[in-house]
């Protein structure tokens, strides 16, 4: 059995500081707004949310998307098997997997939702969690259910418990038909080259 729980180090903990400053900043300018189904304000929320994916990416043997441009939707990394994962943040065990309407049009960049629990935070001025584990996952098409649909306060949303969600360990050996495509079709072009 893997474990699915890792804490940031130092030098990861400057990275989510600075990297979510940046995006914060940046979709300040450019009028983004955040729909935020936490009691947390957005700059929490941005800290909170690629701490998250730091830490996704480092349990999985990944990078995660390092860019602060304003963007809308789409996947924070890509695991070595070519799966697009979104990574979300919550931070209690009785939080849900909530996937925005909005998202429901990512089809065509992302393959699964991944869920991580915050449990520890950093209790200086800079507010980041430090410790992280990978509670759960679903495919894209398995949240977008109307079973799942739900309402909050900032409008409808997607939302699975914790003990709906596929167990951490599936993920990392899940590869999914569409990448088993691509890669025949990769395979099938090199022939040719």
């Amino acid at each position: 059995m893997v474990d699915n729980s890792t804490t940031l180090n130092t030098t990861e903990l400057r990275l989510v500081e600075f990297v979510s400053n940046c995006r914060y900043l940046n979709n300040r300018k450019a009028g983004v707004t955040d729909a935020l189904y936490a009691d947390a304000s957005p700059m929490v929320m941005e800290r909170r949310g690629f701490g998250a994916e730091v830490a996704f990416a480092k349990l999985l043997n990944t990078y995660p998307d390092l860019t602060t441009e304003p963007r809308s939707g789409g996947h924070d990394c890509v695991l070595p098997s070519g799966v697009r994962v979104d990574v979300k943040a919550v931070t209690r065990r009785t939080d849900h997997l909530i996937v925005p309407l909005k998202k429901s049009r990512d089809a065509n960049m992302v393959d699964a939702y991944a869920l991580m629990l915050c449990e520890t935070w950093d209790h200086t001025e800079q507010d980041i969690q430090t410790d992280y584990t990978f509670v759960g996952w679903c495919l894209y098409h398995e949240i977008l259910d109307r079973a799942y649909l739900k309402t909050f306060s900032t409008g409808e949303a997607y939302a699975k418990k914790i003990r709906q969600l596929r167990p951490p360990d599936e993920l990392r050996h899940y590869k999914h038909q569409q990448h088993l495509y691509r890669d025949s079709l990769k395979q099938e072009s090199e022939a040719y080259a």
